[in-house]
């Protein structure tokens, strides 16, 4: 500290010697002071920085980072305020001695919300994307972000509060104030605070965060969640439309979240023909077999291939089984490759898969009467032709009965006569 002091007497005797005016010998070592500190922030800050991702910890750097322009920008707001207060006691401006500690305070509040908000930022993505020699686990983003935001509606809370302190309201009545005033707001703003309240359920609970493939059965709601907000959750659909579903609403609905799902089921129905009974047992048997010896299928789980009913033109097998893959696509993949393997083992035994077909069967031996010639025919001596068969003797085949014979029906036309 003494050579601190006699460093500043130095300074000052030589500014005597340049013939300075006394009044400007303080605002100009203030200047040389802020310049000084300032240059020895710059120079030691930085390499601090560098020297401290090194280490395990993730948030030394972080906050290294975040103090530095804050601080430096401080330094420089305490140097102004030094010279603008001398250079008003000296040409008499009350105004500005009086004014400047107050927007002192006011700037600095200011830089500390600077500082915090920078500190959020980067204290946010590193707890979720950890340094690589960090022990610390990764965080999941939608829980950091409730953090961050509760810790930046905290910190916002207390700064206005320090502001009307310095600008000379009373906190006190402030709060009391604030007390009926969110009162009267929780009447007017009930929805709002019903979506804020969700989303604090929403972020506490956890049903799921971002990136998580949401549906709701109850109402016309799937998508991929893109963001988790304090009143609203964004919702990129699959058809490509944004969908902004107020928080509220998942405290009121059943929602899935198949992005939690372990395993994905295959499960379909093999009809077989009725000619192929005989082989339903092999075939059951080669095809879970094939499941039991695939790639791709959860064999700690159920896997069932039986015949499971007699259908009205088939024999129904059911082929039930889970894959260990999640993914979509992949999911879709492994089963095509499983219902082509069931096909081959079907071909195999010489069956077929059995297809809607009816059929109708008609008794034989079915007696067709001959129908009575009109008198007419008989007085013009025509001889009428044999009658034509019915659409269900043609149907049969014409098959019960025989067209009368020409010469049987000459011979009656001559007796007749």
């Amino acid at each position: 500290m003494d050579g601190f002091f006699s460093i500043i007497n130095e300074l000052r005797g030589w500014i005597d010697k340049v013939g300075v005016p006394d009044w400007l010998v303080t605002p100009l070592i203030a200047l040389g002071l802020t310049i000084l500190v300032d240059l020895v922030f710059w120079l030691s800050l930085k390499p601090l920085e560098r020297r401290l991702k090194a280490t395990p910890n993730r948030w030394d750097d972080v906050l290294v980072a975040a103090v530095r322009a804050p601080l430096r920008a401080w330094v420089w707001l305490v140097g102004l305020t030094i010279i603008v207060m001398t250079v008003g006691l000296h040409f008499d401006q009350s105004w500005l001695t009086e004014r400047a500690p107050m927007v002192s305070k006011l700037l600095t509040l200011v830089l500390i919300g600077w500082l915090g908000w920078r500190f959020i930022g980067r204290i946010e993505r590193r707890m979720v994307f950890p340094p690589g020699n960090s022990k610390g686990r990764a965080l999941e983003k939608t829980t950091t972000d409730a953090l961050t935001k509760i810790f930046g509606a905290v910190l916002l809370t207390i700064l206005v509060l320090c502001a009307l302190n310095v600008l000379g309201v009373s906190i006190s009545g402030v709060l009391a104030f604030g007390g009926f005033g969110g009162l009267v707001a929780g009447f007017a703003a009930r929805d709002l605070l019903a979506n804020f309240f969700g989303g604090m359920v929403v972020h506490v609970d956890r049903p799921f965060k971002v990136g998580d493939w949401i549906r709701s059965p109850d109402r016309d709601i799937e998508g991929v969640v893109e963001d988790i907000g304090w009143r609203l959750t964004r919702i990129k659909t699959f058809p490509g439309p944004l969908l902004y579903v107020p928080n509220a609403i998942f405290s009121q609905v059943v929602v899935e979240n198949p992005s939690r799902m372990t395993n994905r089921r295959i499960w379909e129905t093999l009809s077989i023909r009725y000619e192929d009974a005989g082989v339903v047992d092999a075939i059951t048997h080669d095809i879970d077999e094939m499941l039991n010896n695939l790639d791709g299928i959860d064999r700690n789980d159920v896997i069932t291939v039986k015949l499971t009913g007699f259908g009205p033109y088939s024999l129904d097998i059911m082929v039930y089984a889970l894959t260990e893959i999640t993914d979509w696509q992949h999911y879709h993949e492994i089963k095509q490759h499983v219902l082509l393997k069931v096909r081959d083992i079907v071909e195999e035994h010489g069956a077929a898969l059995a297809l809607p077909v009816s059929r109708i069967q008609m008794a034989s031996n079915v007696a067709v009467e001959m129908p009575e010639r009109s008198d007419s025919s008989k007085m013009a001596g025509s001889t009428p032709s044999a009658p034509s068969s019915s659409p269900r003797d043609r149907q049969r085949g014409g098959q019960g009965s025989e067209a009368p014979d020409d010469s049987t029906t000459s011979q009656q036309d001559a007796d007749d006569a």
